[in-house]
């Protein structure tokens, strides 16, 4: 296993490609097993923050579509200097911004879940910190559709 640029780290699979942390895609084939470095309790607090109340009241207060897109959502972050996050706001300036895409009406009914389709970083921030932030979208993106 390798490690990579948190970019390019797969934070969902659509079919047959992984659509990955910026939101390009790659075919699963020839995507290589990839590791990123990560303290694992900056990953599981992540994770809880993204599965908590913070996330869900920010989601709330964002109105979808617009600049985010049709179905989808922007949700901006602040973080530590660990990469944990600290809260979610929606004023200028983030740290972190996370696109939340959201299914068809169709694909809801029948238990489709939202998943955060891509992440955007502030250029200041390190690669140690959005480690901490790809390794939980990933997890919260695969704990949801692992459930269907």
């Amino acid at each position: 296993m390798k490690n990579v640029t948190w970019k390019k780290y797969p934070i969902y699979q659509e079919g047959s490609e992984f659509i990955l942390a910026d939101g390009s895609r790659a075919p699963i084939e020839s995507h290589p097993r990839q590791s990123l470095k990560t303290d694992e309790e900056v990953v599981q607090h992540n994770l809880r923050m993204l599965c908590g109340p913070q996330f869900l009241k920010a989601l709330a207060q964002e109105s979808m579509g617009g600049n985010a897109g049709r179905l989808s959502q922007a949700v901006n972050t602040v973080v530590d200097r660990t990469g944990k996050i600290v809260r979610f706001t929606n004023y200028e300036g983030p740290d972190v911004t996370f696109h939340v895409q959201h299914p068809e009406i169709a694909e809801m009914r029948k238990g489709a879940p939202s998943f955060i389709k891509a992440i955007y970083a502030r250029d200041n921030l390190n690669e140690a910190k959005m480690n901490h932030i790809v390794a939980a979208v990933a997890l919260l993106n695969h704990k949801r559709y692992s459930k269907k």
